[in-house]
């Protein structure tokens, strides 16, 4: 029976109840709201020029804020990524050896010691840097207990692996290395060399070593003594020399030239390259309300910085200690209309670290709206305050991803989509049926037989049969119809206006003896000829990854279309695809100087006459090279490895896979909000587009629509003067049409909601919510993932957001459906999910921001919870 979703009140969320129990837990791989990404606090830039070391940190100093400092591995691949562009052998970096040593370990990461980084385990009389030249440590099994000893020692050493959660995170290797050796190993191969933040994990690292080595050995942790300190005064304990380095008496730091770019030590006064670093928050001693700060950073900089990890609030505590007021402006508002707090940035706040009594979303809003604030001194907590008051404020100085419409968007990695869009799911069905039987199973109960995009759709599919053991099934493509020239990519986004560009040599195509459907491009003429597909040739793959000519790579090695088809996907992306005469161009200059004038190679072009039972117009075809064959007419996935597909006589009977369209049209006429209810009680909910390919999909059902515009999930806010997508997403993707889409809406008789057109250039607009038109309303959301692992439910949320997203959020009874379907495959008699109680203010709430609206309680589990005294 299906549950009504019930209107949302306060006393409808005070239910439930706590407790702390190690629990399997659930969590979301796919919403976009709270990033997942470590903080990366810095832009690197490359400066081509020839100065000492002492040269680079002044111009450094002048120009951006300093000599570039390095925190971790990521802004170390960041760095490496800004120099890879360049022909410098050696750069300079802001490392410089000065000062007395101090310990320090090896995972530079603030928010992985806490209150841990002062715990010591030294054995007696250590550490004695036995003859001055002691700056490693190893950890004697036998007692427990630490040494201090030279680098170049060769000792087994323990990994951390920050996957794992369990023991498992210490890894022993039992292979002798020196500690910069080690480190590199753990670095390349986990996460780096153990760190021990308390005596609880030192004995789980004992119990690790205690069984596989002998008891007198000694294995290397993690910590180290050094003299170098950074340029910019700041703490990182980050170090990448490569194992022989730093070797004694060069005091500057340079990144080498090698693939991984280590470092090396050199001589202060040798003139190199360098690069340097441009600090991402900057704190301005100007006294300000909180809307002339935000218009200060917005006009001077790029935005009041918006707080979204414990790393960066780590930055922002650092910062805001230098401020000349007791408290200092965030881009951090609430909206009295809505009742919550949100980052100016677009984000919903996930990481939080509210003084009490503050943040609650229950604000007074009789007097004046509030903003929020960082204390300069004490805990450095946040604080609700009115936003007439004059403080100090930080700026963020530039947007490490995003961009900008109508205001600028600083998600870092999971809020734009980067991925196609996959618009199906699969379902196996383990009954043997013709295909014309399963193709009218799949109708009645899904959608179709199963239909294949491209690659990410195959592999999705492909782990749709992974849990089976069939070794065929039927999938949605049969022959029948015309012949039609199509391109291997079938990728709708790539091609927009330039499908329709041929270039064939005279006579061509001509499909001589009837067996012609493989394109080659003529290297003499720069013109296509179609040929038999199982002729021998070079080709041409494309690789997206790539966007100058070397997108273009010549394969000078024979092989049939198939089986180069088959490459370039394996290698590559897939065979070349030929746009417009620019492209046809650049492809012949690629094969110009390489193989002999009168040599051809194919291309990505085939002609064939095969159609998807769901009449879409997929180009896509993953074929084994020997296949299709002849009078074969119905597509099977195969058992093989890469489960390639074969032609199948289609009278066969055999286990089949059905797809579930994304997106369904309702050609009913409701105002949004009505539309909004119908989706959320039928469906999933009314549709976000949020990336490009979306949209195409979009506008092929729109253009189905009874009405001249069709309602989308899009939705403007007059308070925070922002759109954005029911879903919970900020917008990253748009296709406004001209004149719509701006921020700065007449709010006074009604709000606006989104709407795309079902006809002409299919554009997004931008209409008062109460017109009545047909929706799109999105089917399902791939997004739960069991964790088969026992933690609290603490550590299950600092899981999920360190490895995924979040701890699910069950807000509709459709996902609720979904978590029982995944939640029977526990190993636990319960799961968590991402539901927690607040003492301080009597409710429960969802840990992605919102308050429960739907609920599923067992029978008493909804009662005010009695809390434990402060």
């Amino acid at each position: 029976m299906r549950r009504e979703a019930k209107q949302c009140s306060l006393e409808d969320s005070r239910r439930g109840s706590a407790c702390l129990k190690r629990l399997n837990f659930i969590f979301s791989t796919y919403e976009v709201v709270c990033g997942i990404g470590a903080y990366i606090p810095h832009r690197y830039h490359f400066v081509n020029e020839n100065k000492t070391w002492h040269e680079a940190q002044t111009y450094c100093r002048k120009n951006y804020t300093d000599l570039a400092t390095i925190n971790n591995m990521g802004e170390m691949e960041k760095l490496n990524h800004t120099v890879m562009k360049e022909n410098a052998k050696k750069v300079w970096i802001g490392l410089q050896r000065e000062g007395p040593g101090k310990w320090q370990w090896s995972l530079a990461d603030q928010t992985f010691y806490r209150d841990g980084d002062k715990y010591t385990n030294w054995a007696s009389g250590e550490p004695s840097n036995y003859e001055g030249k002691e700056y490693c440590v190893e950890f004697y099994k036998d007692s427990n207990s630490w040494n201090d000893n030279k680098c170049d020692t060769l000792n087994p050493f323990v990994c951390y692996e920050e996957r794992n959660t369990n023991t498992n995170k210490y890894v022993l290797i039992n292979e002798t290395k020196s500690w910069y050796d080690a480190q590199i190993y753990c670095r390349e191969k986990h996460t780096d060399l153990v760190s021990v933040r308390n005596q609880s994990e030192n004995e789980e690292i004992w119990r690790v070593i205690t069984s596989s080595i002998p008891t007198d050995s000694h294995v290397w942790i993690g910590l180290f003594n050094d003299s170098w300190k950074w340029s910019d005064q700041s703490n990182s304990s980050f170090r990448y020399w490569s194992s022989d380095k730093h070797s004694g008496g060069l005091n500057c730091t340079a990144v080498s030239e090698p693939e991984h770019r280590y470092w090396s030590d050199e001589n202060c006064t040798e003139k190199l390259p360098f690069i340097c670093h441009e600090n991402k928050l900057i704190l301005i001693k100007e006294t300000q309300t909180w809307k002339e700060a935000l218009r200060f950073c917005r006009n001077h900089h790029h935005d009041l910085v918006s707080v979204r990890t414990e790393e960066m609030q780590l930055w922002v505590k650092e910062v805001a200690q230098n401020a000349s007021t007791e408290h200092v402006w965030l881009g951090l508002r609430h909206t009295c209309t809505l009742g919550f707090w949100y980052w100016v940035n677009g984000e919903m706040i996930c990481y939080q670290d509210w003084a009490p009594g503050n943040g609650t979303g229950f604000e007074d809003c009789s007097h004046e709206e509030r903003a929020g604030a960082v204390q300069s001194g004490g805990e450095q907590k946040w604080l609700s305050l009115p936003q007439s008051e004059k403080l100090n404020f930080i700026c963020s100085t530039y947007e490490d991803m995003g961009h900008k419409w109508g205001f600028v968007i600083l998600f870092f990695s999971v809020v734009c989509d980067i991925m196609a869009y996959i618009p199906h799911r699969y379902h196996f069905v383990n009954e043997n049926k013709t295909w014309s039987e399963s193709q009218t199973y799949c109708r009645v109960k899904y959608t179709d037989l199963a239909t294949i995009n491209n690659m990410g759709e195959m592999e999705k599919l492909n782990h749709t049969l992974m849990k089976e053991n069939a070794k065929k099934a039927w999938i949605g493509l049969q022959r029948e119809g015309p012949w039609k020239w199509q391109w291997s990519l079938a990728d709708q986004t790539f091609y927009r206006d330039g499908d329709n560009y041929t270039n064939w040599a005279s006579g061509e195509p001509n499909n001589y003896d009837g067996k012609e459907y493989c394109v080659e491009f003529y290297k003499n003429s720069k013109s296509w000829n179609d040929n038999k597909c199982e002729t021998l040739n070079p080709f041409v793959c494309y690789e997206e990854r790539n966007t100058n000519t070397n997108k273009y790579v010549l394969i000078n090695e024979g092989k049939i279309w198939y089986d180069a088809q088959i490459y370039c996907r394996e290698k590559h992306t897939d065979l070349v695809s030929v746009r417009n005469q620019t492209e046809n161009e650049e492809i012949w200059r690629v094969i110009t100087s390489s193989i002999p004038t009168y040599s051809r190679v194919w291309i990505g072009l085939f002609n064939d006459s095969w159609k998807w039972s769901d009449q879409s117009n997929s180009s896509f075809r993953y074929w084994s090279s020997d296949k299709p064959s002849g009078g074969l007419n119905c597509t099977a996935v195969s058992e093989s490895e890469q489960r390639y597909w074969s032609d199948v006589n289609c009278t066969e009977k055999l286990p089949f896979i059905c797809h579930e369209k994304f997106l369904i049209l309702i050609k009913e006429n409701l105002t949004w909000w009505e539309a909004l209810t119908y989706c959320r009680n039928h469906y999933h909910d009314l549709v976000s587009v949020r990336t490009e390919e979306m949209q195409l999909w979009v506008k092929e059902v729109a253009q189905n629509a009874s009405t001249e515009n069709v309602w989308l999930g899009l939705r403007h806010d007059c308070v925070q003067r922002v759109w954005f997508w029911v879903f919970g997403s900020m917008i990253c993707y748009d296709d406004w049409a001209p004149g719509n889409g701006t921020w700065n809406k007449d709010c006074s008789h009604e709000k606006r909601s989104g709407a795309v057109q079902s006809g002409g250039e299919k554009k997004w607009i931008e209409l008062h919510e109460s017109h009545k038109l047909n929706f799109i309303c999105s089917t399902y959301d791939d997004k739960l993932i069991l964790i088969n692992e026992t933690l609290t439910w603490k550590e299950a949320l600092r899981y999920c957001r360190n490895h995924h997203h979040d701890l699910v959020s069950v807000c509709t009874v459709e996902l609720q459906l979904w978590v029982k379907e995944v939640a029977r495959n526990a190993s636990t008699e319960h799961m968590w999910l991402g539901l927690h109680h607040t003492c301080a203010l009597g409710f429960w709430y969802w840990v992605n921001g919102e308050m429960i609206c739907y609920q599923d309680w067992a029978p008493g589990s909804h009662v005010q919870q009695v809390c434990p005294p402060q």
